[in-house]
């Protein structure tokens, strides 16, 4: 994912609306570096050290998180900024197999809770699954633009609801991009424990439209990132009774995540994991930002044989954020360790919906 060049364009526009790195890719980095050191060679270099211009300041020692170390983060380059805040958030969760399956779990107080158990489905299920996807590829023609252009980009897609704009929400986008990268890490970590096949390990007559990655397939990375950008946008800016916005993130999410099994490299059982894995994160951020508790939940395939289960709007609709596809017993909600910097960033972008 290219999250530090997109990031890098919420920053520091001036007034051409050009950034730095826009500047650096029009001229040539290395011969802007030259032109800047025989600048330095005429403007700077005869001149003596002038003593009193040093800066003789101190170091500031972080006892704890402020506006003021918000801001020393956000003026890091954006690819670091990334780095650090992925950094901090990582550290609070770990993925690893259980008996059943894999899970990822949070650290609570000194204590390891399940945020997500992953059941996967058994070869039989997956061959059920392969008659939904071939009937899909009738969408093909009229899906190929979304789906190469959804290769890289997915948060675009959701600045059609919520007008994401660098110079309106530069917060909220570190956010999504944050999730974004997390969603890819945690997601790829579940695929590989689970070493699930995709369609066209099991028939060569699905002839995906588009390469089919190397990785394993359950759960969907598309669906746990479009769905983490939706479950996010709505924490940080509906109010209460703001149900359409809410309503239109959720449908781009479904159709991101179907546009996956249209091209012929996941299978709609994928796509469901990817949705409730996408939430689960979503809540663990918000409570990792001092914004609520964690739920666990546990993912299983649907009953049946996979032939006659498909995944779409209402799918998630009915069985995602009311009834918490599989949740567990009452007092499955717990409260993640803070992460105070990333709690600092959340309400710097709640504020900008304000």
């Amino acid at each position: 994912m290219a999250i530090s060049n997109r990031s890098n364009r919420s920053n520091r526009s001036n007034r051409s609306g050009k950034t730095p790195d826009d500047t650096a890719a029009a001229v040539g980095e290395a011969a802007l570096s030259a032109a800047i050191a025989t600048t330095y060679d005429g403007v700077v270099a005869s001149q003596s050290l002038d003593q009193e211009e040093i800066n003789h300041s101190r170091p500031r020692l972080q006892t704890a998180i402020d506006d003021e170390d918000l801001a020393s983060l956000l003026a890091l380059d954006p690819e670091w900024r990334q780095v650090v805040l992925l950094g901090l958030v990582l550290e609070g969760l770990s993925v690893g197999r259980t008996e059943a399956g894999a899970a990822v779990r949070f650290r609570s107080r000194g204590e390891e809770k399940e945020l997500i158990e992953f059941v996967p489905p058994d070869a039989g299920y997956f061959r059920g699954q392969l008659a939904v996807v071939r009937g899909y590829a009738d969408l093909r023609a009229e899906r190929l633009i979304e789906i190469n252009v959804q290769l890289t980009e997915i948060i675009p897609f959701f600045g059609a609801v919520d007008r994401l704009s660098p110079a309106r929400c530069p917060c909220t986008l570190e956010l999504l991009y944050l999730a974004e990268a997390l969603s890819t890490i945690v997601a790829q970590r579940v695929k590989h424990l689970l070493g699930c096949p995709r369609p066209i390990d099991l028939s060569s007559q699905i002839q995906p439209v588009i390469p089919t990655p190397t990785h394993s397939t359950l759960p969907s990375g598309h669906a746990t990132e479009a769905f983490i950008t939706a479950a996010i946008l709505g924490k940080l800016i509906d109010r209460e009774g703001e149900r359409t916005a809410a309503c239109q993130r959720y449908r781009i999410a479904a159709r991101i995540a179907v546009n996956r099994t249209i091209a012929g490299v996941h299978f709609p059982v994928d796509s469901a994991a990817g949705a409730v894995l996408g939430v689960a994160l979503a809540e663990w951020l918000a409570a990792a930002a001092g914004d609520g508790k964690c739920l666990a939940r546990r993912f299983a395939p649907p009953e049946g044989d996979g032939v006659k289960f498909d995944f779409h709007y209402e799918t998630f609709r009915k069985d995602v954020p009311e009834e918490h596809w599989g949740k567990r017993a009452p007092g499955g909600q717990a409260l993640p360790d803070e992460v105070p910097l990333l709690g600092a960033l959340w309400r710097r972008a709640r504020g900008e919906w304000e």
